[in-house]
């Protein structure tokens, strides 16, 4: 069994935004939707982060389930072969595979939101379910792992990460940014699957089940303004809303956007946590003003 414990990482650095509004609802719907016995999120600056309106809404929610963690000595590790980990988005790879490894669960990017509660087979068999990229075959995408604990593909491309990594090879302008992340786990897994004995015991699902839209899609910003993308996620259990690439428009949403809003992102939501069984009241606390 795959214990149902939702793991979300919110690092901090000269260019991170606050924990806003959109991470609030991410960890509301994935949580809430799936049932999750326990929620956590791995951080390296603690102290502001337990200071966040958000997230002490979060915690009034949640109560005992909900807890922040302390990762900096994760964050700050440099890779085996002596090489730095510059880079925010490498070094959240490094964090999300460690903890998974460590306690099994689930991981979800905090910029991920449930469209529906993720089958309970995934969690009831006792092997990794990851998606594939949308814009590849070849690659997997990272954005939500579901594993179980101590499971050797998890341990195997964590080791690759911490063995391999090169900054020098892994940049923008290289065209290889997120190489280790999506690339090299695909062909660790094909590898082992075209061995006589495989290892590994991992579902590959489609991408469209968990990221039924793609980070350069040129009509991905209408998901925030119109009714439009139902018929897009019907099969879908989560939207990816690439916040990198969408900042400039999620961060004028509020808590007015969520309630009010028609918006297919809004409605996702609002309309997955109002069918989940929450109270009147804890639905009141979860939508209203400070």
């Amino acid at each position: 069994m795959i214990p149902r414990h939702f793991q979300f990482i919110y690092i901090y650095n000269k260019d991170t935004r606050p924990f806003n509004v959109n991470h609030y609802f991410s960890i509301l719907s994935q949580a809430i939707i799936n049932k999750a016995d326990k929620i956590t999120i791995y951080t390296n600056n603690v102290d502001e982060l337990e200071i966040n309106e958000y997230i002490e809404k979060l915690d009034n929610i949640f109560e005992d389930k909900f807890n922040i963690v302390d990762c900096t000595d994760i964050f700050n590790r440099k890779a085996n072969n002596g090489n730095e980990i510059p880079y925010m988005s490498h070094k959240s790879d490094i964090i999300r595979l460690y903890y998974l490894y460590q306690n099994g669960g689930v991981y979800c990017d905090v910029d991920t939101y449930a469209v529906k509660p993720m089958p309970d087979e995934w969690f009831s068999e006792d092997r990794v379910v990851w998606g594939r990229e949308i814009t590849s075959e070849t690659c997997m995408c990272p954005d939500i792992i579901i594993a179980p604990k101590e499971d050797q593909f998890i341990k195997d491309v964590l080791n690759m990460h911490l063995n391999e990594y090169d900054p020098n090879f892994a940049t923008y302008e290289s065209g290889h940014w997120a190489y280790y992340a999506v690339v090299r786990p695909y062909q660790m897994y094909e590898k082992d699957q075209r061995s006589s004995n495989p290892k590994y015991n991992v579902n590959l699902i489609d991408a469209v089940l968990l990221q039924p839209f793609n980070e350069t899609y040129h009509d991905t910003e209408e998901l925030f303004w119109l009714d439009c993308y139902q018929h897009i996620l019907k099969n879908s259990y989560c939207i990816h809303t690439w916040e990198n690439r969408n900042k400039n428009i999620l961060k004028n949403f509020s808590l007015r956007y969520f309630r009010e809003s028609s918006a297919t992102y809004a409605q996702v939501v609002r309309n997955g946590l109002k069918n989940s069984g929450l109270s009147h009241d804890t639905l009141r606390y979860i939508f209203n003003e400070f």
